[in-house]
């Protein structure tokens, strides 16, 4: 009987962590425009995928040094995201692999050049991601 008992916790515990491993918590996140320039959109897609959501900030437009926040289910181990920013003149920057387990504040950046599309045919530039943890 103790034998049975012990292999049924073990059992559950196994199952605990196998069903928390993967497990959804809803985040709370601030994004911050250090750019330099105005950004009127901000849009998530899971990184490798182009299938870009919905504009995440509600605001206008977030002008350099301001900020905005929003909450996000984060699903575990999968939390490696890619943010797609549009500037005030219609120009497209993306930011590649942001990881958002371990982030809380991310920073969008004066990209470094390189080419991006741009609603009016314009370069743009592709930034590396930038992370401030809490």
């Amino acid at each position: 009987m103790k034998k049975s008992f012990a292999g049924s916790i073990i059992l559950v515990a196994i199952l605990f962590l196998i069903n928390t491993s993967h497990a959804s918590l809803m985040k709370s996140f601030t994004i911050v425009n250090r750019t330099g320039f105005t950004v009127t959109s901000v849009k998530l897609s899971r990184s490798g995928s182009e299938s870009w959501g919905v504009n995440i900030t509600t605001l206008d437009q977030i002008v350099d040094g301001e900020n905005f926040k929003f909450m996000m289910s984060i699903e575990q181990p999968n939390c490696i995201f890619d943010i797609k920013y549009t500037d005030s003149s219609g120009k497209e920057y993306t930011m590649r692999q942001v990881d958002f387990c371990n982030s809380e504040k991310i920073s969008l950046i004066v990209p470094p050049v390189q080419n991006t599309k741009s609603n009016d045919g314009n370069t743009g530039t592709n930034p590396q991601k930038k992370l401030e943890n809490k």
